[in-house]
């Protein structure tokens, strides 16, 4: 008896969107529960460690921007739009990296007036600058990232919006188990890992349990 060896799935590599400034709308809001990350340490202006080095967890979400008028050009996904993400600590701290996205889009009087509610925001048009993060150990090249986020001029008109909008929510009242499935296979797997996804992981039908690829 021969057998053979299982196929590989080969992942398309998506042609690379040049760093820049590009037209695009906010398509999805996800978020991701609790999760780890790394606390870089910490040293006040004497040298004297204020804060170790280590591990901590905090709620993140992740906010993605769809380029209506940037098409891929070749491939399965050729004609479609790209779509740059980046990842957030859900903090309004003034600090916060999302505080300062919202406030160069929306404005500081949004972020300061009170409770943000994001899905507010969603379909909503915006300025995006992509750049590419520094290769690692010499390798070619680098992975695009969404650098910034900014007000669209009035006299800018940003295409409709092609893939569907998409918020998600871990609170129990909001989770819609259709809504999981329509993430990517990795982000699925990022929400499964947080407390709040155990909280909500009964609501999912059991005879259509999600891939982790």
């Amino acid at each position: 008896m021969i057998i053979e060896q299982p196929q590989q799935k080969q992942k398309e590599r998506i042609p690379v969107l040049q760093p820049g400034v590009y037209e695009a709308r906010l398509i999805r809001i996800i978020d991701l529960g609790t999760q780890p990350y790394d606390i870089q340490e910490q040293k006040d202006p004497q040298g004297k460690v204020i804060r170790e080095k280590g591990i901590g967890h905090r709620r993140e979400l992740i906010l993605s921007f769809e380029t209506p008028e940037e098409l891929i050009p070749s491939g399965n996904f050729e004609g479609k739009p790209y779509i740059v993400s980046r990842r957030y600590a859900a903090s309004l701290a003034q600090t916060s990296n999302l505080f300062k996205s919202l406030k160069t889009w929306q404005g500081e009087q949004y972020v300061t007036s009170g409770a943000v509610d994001l899905g507010l925001l969603l379909g909503k048009p915006a300025m995006v600058t992509t750049a590419l993060t520094k290769p690692l150990n010499g390798s070619q090249g680098g992975n695009l990232k969404l650098e910034a986020v900014q007000n669209v001029s009035r006299k800018t008109v940003v295409g409709d919006a092609v893939n569907p909008l998409i918020k998600f929510s871990l609170n129990r009242l909001d989770f819609n188990p259709d809504t999981f499935r329509m993430l990517d296979k990795w982000v699925q797997a990022l929400v499964a890992q947080s407390p709040e996804f155990k909280l909500v992981e009964d609501m999912l039908d059991d005879t259509v349990p999600f891939e982790d690829e």
